[in-house]
């Protein structure tokens, strides 16, 4: 944010808050909404309470009205997900300080059985909970790389880098995806990535000997087809290695594929000992380091560059 948008001092209870006055924000507690859920109620209005930004880190309730052609855009075995219109829409704030809403395309997700979700609103007809998140306008990393197979191959690894980032905060969290594949890398605007369906995770206390094959196959660790557990560096490294892999095919350049192959057949390979996603520059490699390193963003491939410098359509 630019500093000429700053304000020395909140508009309405005049203390000294920044460029965004939680205290005032807080207000809403006040107003006249509820989900029918008492205990769901409560949980919205705490993750306002403890929010850091005026824009995201808190749960929004919002009614079902308003959200207008709900489409059908996707379909798995945990549920559905829709594309709708939120007509009221997001909150923005201008550089006086006061806030406005401006419609905007969503992704509405229907799991099925869960209620694990950000932001909820009730589907009349169910009365079921639905997960409201932004909607990913390049969809999933393959559909982007088919619409554009002139993309450079620095745009590409930025892309997944970014998607490794937001794997290595599940992983801080403790848990594995165990279905990571490029349908589950969403694409924004930009070389923004993030990734979705989060139906297999699972989190690695208590199941650290917790054996079976999960996901998409070409996606999965070899020492988990032959039986051992999940773990967050093969999932690391497997995801990064195979997602280049099928970059490459768009690309029309396999020898990373073929090399990643012969390194897999070696009988002297040890996934212990591959090198983790925080290791993604391919010049003077440093010895094997373990994945509980936070994974860089500074690449040298992307060092110095903002986004307007890709070019994406």
């Amino acid at each position: 944010m630019s500093n000429w948008c700053k304000r020395e001092s909140c508009s309405e209870c005049k203390d000294f808050e920044g460029f965004w006055c939680q205290t005032c924000d807080t207000k809403i507690f006040r107003e006249d909404w509820t989900s029918g859920n008492a205990k769901l109620d409560k949980l919205i209005k705490k993750s306002l309470l403890f929010s850091t930004q005026w824009d995201s880190n808190f749960m929004e309730w919002i009614p079902y009205e308003q959200f207008k052609g709900m489409d059908l855009i996707g379909r798995g075995g945990f549920g559905a997900v829709f594309k709708a219109e939120w007509t009221t829409g997001r909150r923005v704030i201008d550089c006086n300080g006061k806030y406005s809403r401006e419609k905007c395309a969503v992704a509405i997700k229907q799991a099925n059985g869960s209620m694990d979700m950000d932001e909820f609103l009730s589907y009349p007809e169910t009365k079921a909970y639905l997960l409201v998140l932004p909607f990913a306008e390049n969809g999933d990393l393959r559909s982007y790389l088919l619409k554009t197979p002139e993309m450079k191959w620095r745009n590409k690894l930025v892309l997944i880098s970014r998607a490794l980032e937001t794997l290595c905060l599940l992983h801080d969290g403790g848990y594995v995806h165990r279905d990571m594949h490029s349908g589950n890398i969403l694409c924004k605007n930009g070389v923004k990535a993030e990734i979705a369906d989060f139906g297999l995770s699972l989190s690695l206390k208590g199941h650290t000997k917790e054996s079976g094959v999960y996901g998409v196959l070409p996606y999965v660790a070899p020492e988990v087809l032959r039986g051992s557990p999940y773990s967050q560096a093969s999932e690391q490294i497997k995801n990064f290695w195979t997602n280049v892999n099928f970059l490459a095919k768009f690309d029309k350049a396999d020898e990373i594929a073929k090399k990643e192959r012969a390194n897999r057949k070696s009988d002297s390979f040890d996934p212990s000992e591959t090198r983790t996603s925080t290791l993604l520059r391919f010049e003077n490699l440093p010895e094997p380091t373990n994945c509980t390193q936070v994974i860089s963003m500074e690449l040298e491939l992307s060092s110095g560059l903002d986004d307007e410098e890709f070019d994406f359509e």
